[in-house]
């Protein structure tokens, strides 16, 4: 779930930058071996993919959060509580 991925993003000082839903496109690009992009150009995890790596080139290393870790058993705790 969407929320459980920014809560546990937020517990590491992060933000999530792009979500890709599930897709079949996926599978089927994988069958055919070739990369999602070439397989399906005009889709939309595609265009997420784009969002994205624009995304990632514009940003200023810099200025970006270092995500703190977790000890295992604190994740684990935070999991089992859905990161709340």
């Amino acid at each position: 779930e969407k929320r459980i991925v920014a809560r546990f993003a937020a517990m590491l000082g992060t933000r999530v930058m792009a979500v890709l839903p599930r897709d079949p496109r996926f599978r089927e690009a994988e069958y055919a071996r070739r990369t999602l992009v070439e397989h399906s150009p005009r889709s939309r995890p595609v265009r997420i993919l784009e969002a994205l790596a624009a995304e990632l080139l514009a940003a200023d290393p810099a200025s970006l959060p270092v995500p703190t870790p977790m000890a295992d058993r604190a994740f684990h705790e935070a999991s089992r509580a859905g990161f709340a």
